[in-house]
């Protein structure tokens, strides 16, 4: 069953240890150690809120922002098995994208259109990079 959304949300916070990240440039083994509870709410209702690899997903994330041409974005992770994986879906059609994920709150699909989609995962986009940088001193442009 489909719903279609009015807001969207994506926030995060960070689960790591500070003491468990090395702070140099380009260790990428960093990718996999910086952990954060992503949530999405839709609706105001939680749609998605977990425990994952949130520099990851960050990188995934905006690789397909800057280069989206009405294209899909799967992220899929190395931390969970292939039958799960993607573990977030937004699947282009047309002006909207279809929102879904196996381990959703519900395992409902949700229609949003592309200008709220856009509008949210430029918002987090921007805010990661400062949060990663205050929270651990690292830069994301060192792993882009």
């Amino acid at each position: 069953m489909s719903h279609l959304i009015n807001q969207f949300t994506m926030d995060f916070t960070f689960t790591t240890d500070k003491s468990m990240i090395e702070k140099k440039k380009k260790d990428y083994a960093n990718v996999y150690r910086i952990d954060g509870e992503l949530k999405l709410e839709v609706n105001g209702e939680v749609f998605f809120q977990e425990d994952i690899a949130i520099l990851e997903f960050y990188l995934q994330l905006k690789k397909w922002f800057s280069k989206k041409v009405n294209n899909s974005f799967y992220y899929h992770t190395l931390e969970v098995e292939d039958d799960e994986n993607p573990i977030i879906k937004f699947v282009a059609a047309g002006d909207n994208y279809y929102l879904s994920s196996p381990w959703s709150q519900g395992k409902l699909v949700y229609i949003i259109e592309a200008s709220l989609l856009e509008k949210t995962v430029e918002s987090f986009v921007e805010n990661f990079s400062e949060k990663l940088d205050n929270h651990f001193s690292l830069k994301t442009k060192w792993f882009e």
